[in-house]
């Protein structure tokens, strides 16, 4: 059943050709590749690391707020200790999926033969989703290794008969660093048992110190949820119901879900091993133009999984009929179930890249099938039936049958491959020449160039213009926050309701999705570089420091609050107002909000304004905040300004007016509506 046989010549090359072209696939033009919200924040976590700023011991945030371990940082903080440019870690991501491609031809060729690793190695190296899920920094793509790792080390060290110590040792803490990775791998665990119980009367001491060994991995994550108080039952329960009634990438909840058996998972399944559906990257309004350009190739795809199932079934005719093939048997077909059985049931969302794990299994499964169906058509010539043969006898000398069933099986899969090979490259031409707004994000080739361009500039800081202000929840700040390590400071404003000067020469950075006419700056004064995307996703401007532009009448008023802002003067026109406060050094994690209260002559409130103000963790001494307020001032005589934030209790505090010694005057500033 385990093949131990010398590798020959056409073997060599065969594998070899195998991993060129998963290399190709994967590796080619890296810079075809999203770099949105998460990829930033993973890529964040791992430049800390790496730079030994810090050492984290939770992950980022998933969908449904439960954290995700950090070994998944861990593993990217290889790459990124190489250098800051996440074309590293996009190579280091796809180089590990090249190594899954190795490791399904070793595990189909040590167990069912040469044959059977060359189907299962070609149909793992073309697939596109396979491919698609090899392409980008996402935790879910380092999986695909060390998930066959995983089950290869259980293999060797407890379902063999002469098992090996040294992967006894290593099968245990390989889980552990898989199912941290994701926890889609945490399917893993009933294969792992399965195979403990196969060999429990062959485990020796090394086991038991893989076992401590898979302890300590686990221990920086325990750690941090311990310390962030996430090691509660109700917690995981609360995260699971959300994640249940949920849309998949949405932590809004929805109608409550129902906990039933549902088909989604298989539909999934069908798709993922097929290679179909790729044209949902290309989002709802261009997905039809990419397809009408592609040859209609979907319904060969699904031949893939058609054979799956057939030769799934045909294994496990073998494994329960013939003893001595049932354990190696009995892993490959659970490994490839256990997947799916474990999200037909709706206890949470399911998620496509959820079936990444069961992958190579699939492909494996196929290649082990075709080399069993190439021994019943032989059957009638006098063939010995075993799990697999040795074939020593060149082609000329086969069995016709046999032979004409190989030309037969490679005519398929060489049909199928060409055209997966061709949808996939023709998708990434797609990808980086159209705008696929609602699919595929921004090449990160495209935010690359703007990346050098401010890192040719040499400036000593960068504020970033866009529609959030925050790191831990906005896309565009968490992605520049990233690209644009190591050059400078990098702060974040939005402009739906302020503007920023800086006390320094500073570049300014602005989003393709800002509206310029938020911009305080006058029209007549032009970015000095653009920078353009896809035709009609828009450009980046660059600017060098532009004064603002704000209309009407100004009242200096010099005003000084108890968090050290001052309110320099008020631009009033019409019903529109522009407060300048000039703030203080920073002020890390203080969020404030100014109010603007309009006030008739006894004081009574006749309308107000409350507005986010600048996060306290940019400011730099001598910055001007600029915050425009818009407030109906009909019958108002007074103003009352002023600045506060809430408290950890749900109430709020307002930082006190004072005087120029520092001595409490009032709640706020008030002053005459003039």
């Amino acid at each position: 059943m385990v093949n131990y046989s010398p590798l020959r010549r056409w073997e060599w090359i065969s594998a070899v050709g195998i991993l060129l072209l998963a290399a190709f696939l994967r590796l080619h033009a890296p810079d075809i590749t999203e770099f949105k919200r998460d990829e930033a924040t993973l890529s964040r976590l791992s430049l800390n690391l790496a730079q030994g700023k810090d050492f984290p011991v939770l992950g980022i945030g998933s969908s449904v707020g439960f954290p995700n371990s950090p070994m998944n940082v861990y593993l990217l903080a290889i790459p990124y200790a190489a250098g800051n440019n996440p074309i590293l870690a996009t190579l280091f991501v796809g180089f590990l999926n090249v190594l899954a491609v190795a490791l399904t031809w070793r595990v189909a060729r040590r167990y069912f033969g040469a044959e059977a690793a060359l189907v299962a190695g070609f149909l793992y190296a073309v697939s596109p989703w396979a491919v698609i899920y090899s392409r980008k920094i996402w935790a879910q793509d380092m999986l695909p290794p060390f998930v066959i790792a995983t089950v290869l080390t259980g293999l060797l060290g407890l379902v063999e008969v002469k098992a090996k110590r040294w992967a006894q040792f290593w099968h245990l803490p390989l889980l552990a660093i898989t199912a941290q990775i994701h926890f889609a791998a945490v399917i893993l665990a009933p294969i792992s048992l399965l195979m403990v119980g196969l060999g429990w009367c062959r485990i020796r001491r090394e086991f038991w110190f893989g076992l401590v060994g898979a302890v300590l991995l686990c221990m920086p994550f325990v750690y941090g949820l311990y310390q962030d108080d996430w090691l509660s039952l109700s917690k995981i329960q609360d995260s699971l119901e959300r994640s249940r009634n949920s849309n998949p990438g949405d932590v809004t909840p929805i109608v409550e879900n129902p906990r039933e058996i549902r088909s989604t998972a298989l539909d999934y399944v069908w798709f993922t091993i097929a290679g179909k559906n790729i044209h949902s990257l290309t989002g709802a309004n261009q997905f039809q133009q990419y397809l009408d350009e592609m040859p209609p190739a979907y319904g060969v795809f699904n031949l893939v999984p058609i054979g799956v199932v057939m030769a799934a079934l045909g294994l496990g005719v073998m494994a329960w009929r013939k003893s001595a093939q049932r354990p190696i048997l009995l892993v490959l077909l659970v490994w490839l179930i256990v997947p799916v059985a474990a999200y037909i049931y709706t206890w949470t969302a399911v998620q496509p890249h959820y079936f990444i794990p069961m992958m190579p299994a699939a492909f494996i499964v196929v290649g082990a099938g075709v080399a069993q169906l190439k021994k019943i058509c032989v059957l009638g010539h006098g063939a010995k039936s075993t799990v697999h043969r040795q074939t020593s006898v060149s082609q000329h000398r086969r069995q016709p049958l046999e032979f004409a069933t190989s030309i037969l099986v490679w005519v398929a899969f060489g049909v199928i491959g060409m055209l997966q090979i061709w949808l996939m490259l023709g998708l990434l031409n797609f990808l980086n020449t159209h705008d696929t707004m609602g699919g595929f994000g921004t090449p990160l080739g495209y935010l690359l160039d703007v990346r050098q361009t401010i890192l040719d500039a040499d400036a000593d800081g960068v504020l970033v213009v866009s529609e959030g202000d925050s790191v831990l929840y906005d896309n565009e700040p968490a992605v520049w926050d990233a690209l644009l390590d190591g050059a400078g400071e990098v702060r974040f404003v939005n402009p739906a309701h302020l503007w920023v000067v800086p006390a320094e020469p500073t570049l300014l950075l602005v989003s393709p999705t800002v509206d310029r006419d938020l911009m305080p700056i006058t029209p007549e004064v032009q970015p000095y570089k653009t920078l353009a995307l896809r035709p009609g996703e828009g450009v980046y401007q660059i600017w060098q420091n532009p004064l603002p532009s704000v209309a009407g009448t100004r009242t200096a008023v010099e005003a000084h609050f108890a968090n050290g802002v001052v309110l320099e003067s008020i631009w009033r026109d019409a019903n529109e107002l522009w407060l300048v406060w000039r703030v203080p050094d920073a002020q890390a994690g203080m969020q404030y909000i100014a109010f603007v209260h309009g006030l008739d002559a006894h004081d009574q409130k006749l309308g107000q304004t409350d507005l986010p103000f600048w996060p306290g963790g940019y400011w730099q001494v001598g910055d001007k905040v600029l915050v425009h307020a818009q407030l109906n001032l009909d019958g108002v005589q007074k103003l009352s300004i002023g600045i506060y934030r809430f408290l950890a209790d749900g109430n709020y505090q307002n930082s006190e007016l004072l005087d120029a010694e520092g001595r409490y005057l009032a709640q706020s500033l008030v002053i005459e509506n003039q």
